[in-house]
């Protein structure tokens, strides 16, 4: 069963942004993708995907994501997570999905600027969003393929530095 995650750092209510993301992996890495200067959260790394087109399914956004933005046809598989996040600008529901590439082409950057397959011990090494970090834990805690433990963020504003 998934749990929702939530990661907030304001408390005014908007209607949040649908987006996917997929925690592709080669072996033992996952891929991270880093964000065009000019986007929001510009420079970041993170896990790739992109928003939900209105009436499309996800797994279909996601592997289209993928394929606009890194070249790649994967293989959709099961929810890791949901994460709701407010940022000070934009309120985002993530659905993170595990996903498998169906060949080795390479990555390519047609939608981001960089990327790296990255072990899950050195992800604490890349600048990625704060939406990020239930799925980064759970990488490092080596639990990307059970049911997550239900437990909720509190308010990045709350947690001690």
């Amino acid at each position: 069963m998934l749990r929702l995650a939530a990661v907030t750092s304001s408390s005014a209510l908007v209607q949040p942004l649908l987006v996917v993301a997929g925690v592709v992996r080669r072996g033992e890495r996952v891929l991270l993708t880093r964000r065009p200067e000019a986007s929001h959260l510009g420079g970041y790394w993170e896990f790739p995907g992109g928003k939900v087109e209105p009436g499309e399914d996800p797994r279909a956004a996601l592997r289209r994501e993928l394929r606009e933005e890194c070249g790649l046809d994967v293989e959709v598989g099961r929810a890791l997570e949901v994460v709701f996040h407010r940022y000070p600008e934009r309120a985002v529901l993530l659905l993170f999905f595990q996903c498998r590439c169906l060949d080795e082409r390479p990555v390519r950057h047609l939608g981001v600027t960089d990327h790296r397959w990255v072990a899950p011990q050195e992800l604490g090494a890349f600048r990625l969003p704060p939406a990020n970090a239930p799925v980064v834990e759970l990488l490092r805690a080596g639990r990307p393929s059970s049911a997550p433990a239900h437990r909720a963020q509190p308010p990045a504003s709350e947690v001690s530095g």
